[in-house]
């Protein structure tokens, strides 16, 4: 379930049923972007918790960001996949090769990510995420 919560109350404000267990949810312009470990990815109306799309991902989404109009998943089975955050369709995905669980973090056009076998994953994110992107680098 995710909930919104009033600022000047701490009371609920609406409710969303996703099923599942659900990750922490990334907020731009607005919307509320959020996947569960049913396979269900989804973005609802922050104001008021009505969807406007719902998608899946190839694995578990365990931790999300939006980068312009991207919005990027991390999974546990280390795939990220870029969607867009307007419809929710598939951009691109890319596998680490290993199980991630964390949040993407940008910086001047690479994403880096960290996978449970204690290393770093950069990529090279182009055209504000609309093309594929590729390791430049592992750090151990």
């Amino acid at each position: 379930m995710l909930y919104a919560l009033k600022e000047s109350t701490g009371k609920p404000a609406w409710k969303y049923q996703l099923g599942g267990y659900v990750w922490t949810p990334a907020v731009s312009r607005g919307v509320v972007y959020v996947g569960s470990d049913n396979l269900a990815f989804v973005a609802v109306n922050a104001a008021n918790g009505k969807l406007r799309w719902k998608t899946t991902t190839p694995t578990t989404a365990t931790g999300e960001t939006v980068s312009g109009n991207v919005v990027y998943a991390d999974s546990d089975g280390g795939v990220i996949t870029a969607m867009s955050a307007a419809t929710g369709k598939a951009i691109w995905t890319y596998s680490a090769g290993a199980e991630g669980r964390s949040v993407p973090t940008f910086a001047k056009a690479c994403s880096m990510t960290a996978v449970t076998d204690e290393h770093l994953e950069l990529l090279a994110i182009y055209s504000s995420g609309t093309r594929s992107a590729s390791a430049l680098r592992t750090f151990s």
